[in-house]
Order: structure tokens, then sequence, then C-alpha cells
């Protein structure tokens, strides 16, 4: 599966080429742990001239999102062909000072 990523005017954006799936029950998407993952399966049934032909498989895309990727606010929408995932982009990502302890031995 191609993709494309951006960040731009406050928001990360992800386009997927899924060409052909019915995304309501052929596609994933979920975040984990930093990371988004898109899951797609195809399934498809030819018949030509008494002859029949499946297609199916599966596949995964999995990315690291930018540090300050809002996942718990991901939307995703699908037209013509196109997996189309965006969140928003905190103005200032988490960030901790850490102090660091020096032993006197």
């Amino acid at each position: 599966m191609r993709i494309e990523d951006s960040t731009e005017e406050g928001k990360y954006t992800i386009r997927a080429e899924l060409p052909g799936f019915e995304p309501d029950k052929h596609i994933s998407v979920r975040t984990h742990e930093g990371m988004l993952t898109i899951e797609a399966e195809r399934e498809a049934k030819e018949t030509t001239g008494g002859h029949s032909e499946f297609y199916y498989g599966k596949f995964s895309r999995t990315v690291a999102l930018p540090a300050g990727a809002e996942a718990s606010k991901v939307e995703a929408k699908y037209a013509d062909g196109i997996l189309e995932i965006t969140m928003p982009m905190a103005e200032r990502p988490h960030e901790k000072q850490i102090k660091i302890h020096v032993d006197k031995a």
C-alpha cells in the first residue's frame, strides 16, 4: 500500500491508496503507543464463461506518529480509493525537563 504523510496547518495527515475496497468491511485503522496501523483485506470473486476465480489477501502498514500528534482525536475518511487519516497536532508537544541528581561518594 502506498502512503504519503504531511504536517500542515496544525494537523498531521496520512493518505493511503486503497482502490476497490469497501472501507466499512475491509479496512481498519487503529492507533497504539505512538503508532498508527492501517489494515486492509481484499476479497473478490470473478466469474466468466463458467470459470470462477477468487482473489484475497490481507496486508497492513504501520507508521510512527510524530511528536505532538493527538491520536485520541483521529478521524478517517475514504473517497475515490484514497483513505485519508487526520489528527490535530498539539501546539506544544509534552516535554519534561529531567533533573539530574549527582551522587557524591
